[in-house]
């Protein structure tokens, strides 16, 4: 593991064992997606004829079936690896990642050792990363929060979400992820009454292509405890790909039964007090991003 040095702080992230919980729940569709589009493209047999990577960044085992392929992710503002444990839970394995913060880096080399580390990703150089399947990202959320001054993308800290598309284009084409999962607080839907979630979607779009979005709830995946976050799934298969790796088969339940008593929403309360419009802060909301046709369309 490499440690690149620098200076900077960051609070670490909390709750990693709840956050991989939800985190594994879509990790596990994405597998499968990547995977067909792997074997459409020609990189599902590693160094077989058409395949855009070599087998240096998986693993691979023989199967029946004939080569089946670890997913590989690359993640950046990691924090303590909550995200990163729930897509090993799925199968997949962390290749390399970023984050600055030293209290919550020492946690993540404990779950992974392997993994490359690196410190600022305002430093951080694409073109030098190895190739990965996925991007997972969680950019800094206090100037997106409704408990914030709101600053938004413009924010220091929040702003931090073009470094990660800076990262992006830094790669040579056939070396970007076919992949990448974004997650944030709700307040992203409203900061600067919908615009920054929009800026979101568009710089996701322009590198990706097709874009899928959705508010999830911890309280329907296990601990007793309401915690939305955005997730916003790129997918370079086109919005229909990221759209089946985010959301449930037609009639499937949308939720599970909840793990709590329903009690008083301090969340609600404040984002009725602080919210800016657009976009509901509280109500859960879903869509796809298509590009071509039109900003979005939400479910």
């Amino acid at each position: 593991m490499t440690l690149k040095q620098n200076t900077g702080n960051r609070s670490p992230r909390r709750g990693v064992q709840q956050k991989n919980l939800q985190n594994a729940s879509f990790a596990e569709k994405l597998s499968g997606s990547v995977s067909m589009a792997g074997r459409k493209t020609g990189t599902s047999a590693g160094n077989a004829p058409g395949s855009r990577r070599s087998n240096t960044w998986r693993e691979c085992r023989v199967s029946d079936w004939g080569f089946e392929m670890t997913m590989t992710v690359g993640s950046l503002f990691s924090g303590c690896g909550g995200f990163d444990i729930g897509f090993k839970q799925a199968g997949f394995k962390t290749i390399w990642a970023c984050e600055i913060d030293r209290q919550a880096r020492a946690v993540f080399r404990r779950h992974f050792p392997d993994a490359e580390l690196y410190y600022d990703i305002t430093e951080l150089n694409g073109a030098t990363l190895a190739p990965v399947d996925v991007l997972i990202f969680g950019s800094p959320c206090q100037d997106l929060s409704v408990a914030g001054k709101r600053a938004g993308l413009a924010g220091a800290r929040s702003g931090l979400f073009m470094e990660a598309m800076r990262i992006v284009d830094d790669m040579a084409p056939e070396n970007r992820p076919r992949v990448a999962v974004w997650e944030n607080v709700p307040g992203a839907l409203s900061s600067h009454g919908g615009r920054d979630f929009g800026t979101v979607l568009g710089e996701m779009g322009k590198r990706w292509g097709g874009i899928a979005y959705r508010v999830l709830d911890l309280q329907y995946f296990g601990p007793p405890q309401r915690r939305r976050r955005v997730f916003v799934v790129g997918h370079s298969g086109g919005w229909r790909s990221a759209g089946e790796i985010l959301f449930e088969p037609e009639g499937m339940r949308w939720n599970p039964p909840p793990r709590r008593e329903k009690g008083s929403n301090i969340t609600s309360a404040i984002t009725r007090s602080f919210g800016t419009g657009g976009a509901d802060d509280v109500k859960a909301q879903a869509g796809l991003y298509m590009p071509e046709i039109s900003p979005c369309l939400r479910g």
